[in-house]
C-alpha cells in the first residue's frame, strides 16, 4: 500500500515538474503497451515455428501501424 502511494505522488510530481511528462506517458501507453502486448509475442510465435500464417502477419502489421499512429499522436497531440 505504500509503494503505491509514492509511485502515484511521485508521478505526480514528476507530471508537475516536467510539462513534456504527458507526451512521455502517452509515448509508453501506445508504443510499449503494443509492442509489449501484441508485436512481441506474435513475433516470437513466428520465430518459435519459423512460419509465419496470414493471420499472424496481418496482426503485426496492424499493430505497427496502431503503434506508429498513438505515438504521433501522443506527440502531435499537445
Amino acid at each position: 500500500m505504500f509503494q503505491r502511494v509514492v509511485v502515484t505522488c511521485l508521478s505526480v510530481a514528476v507530471s508537475i515538474a516536467i510539462p513534456e511528462f504527458s507526451q512521455l506517458m502517452a509515448f509508453l501507453g501506445s508504443f510499449s503497451a503494443f509492442l509489449i502486448c501484441i508485436i512481441g509475442p506474435i513475433s516470437a510465435k513466428i520465430a518459435m515455428e519459423r512460419k509465419c500464417g496470414v493471420f499472424d502477419g496481418l496482426v503485426v502489421v496492424v499493430a505497427v501501424v496502431m503503434a506508429v499512429w498513438g505515438t504521433v499522436a501522443a506527440f502531435l497531440g499537445e
